[in-house]
């Protein structure tokens, strides 16, 4: 599966080096364990980046999830850090959350993307109905929330906007 350059972490894919895809592995730690020192230097350059990213997004510090805390004040310690860090089985935990809380909700324009029955504000007619409704990533499985949230407005706009059409 090919992602891009939006995602933070995953394995470069062989044949790719310098592109942005990257191949996800669910379990990058046991894969990167086995892996050819190329594969764990593209995965190395892979963190370097990311790290690179926060720094210039304005990050004070940066931590990756090694079970040894491997951390970086300054953009000038990444490579030492990283070159010290153990890459082995279960050193490093990799996960992907359910992005979530990219479209506020609220009834005031300025202060949100879409109304409470998410719509949004600048295009009528317009729903916007997933998770990006919810104020930020719920720590837990978030299918029931966004079925509940698309459940909900479904209805709304059945009794609301389909009868004007």
């Amino acid at each position: 599966m090919k992602k891009t350059a939006e995602r933070i972490a995953g394995v470069p894919s062989n044949g790719n080096a310098g592109t942005n895809d990257v191949d996800v592995a669910l379990r990058a730690d046991a894969f990167l364990a086995g892996a050819d020192s190329e594969i764990q230097e593209q995965f190395h350059q892979l963190l370097k980046l990311a790290a690179e990213i926060h720094f210039a997004a304005g990050a004070k510090r940066v931590m990756t999830l090694h079970s040894q805390k491997t951390e970086f004040i300054s953009p000038g310690e990444i490579d030492n850090a990283l070159a010290s860090a153990e890459w082995g089985t279960n050193e490093i935990a990799l996960y992907s959350a359910h992005p979530l809380g990219t479209c506020r909700m609220a009834e005031h324009p300025l202060r949100s993307v879409v109304n409470s029955h998410c719509e949004t504000h600048d295009v009528k007619g317009l729903f916007v109905i997933d998770g990006s409704e919810t104020p930020t990533s719920l720590g837990v499985n978030p299918q029931m929330t966004i079925l509940a949230i698309a459940e909900k407005n479904a209805e709304w706009i059945a009794e609301n906007r389909l009868k004007k059409l």
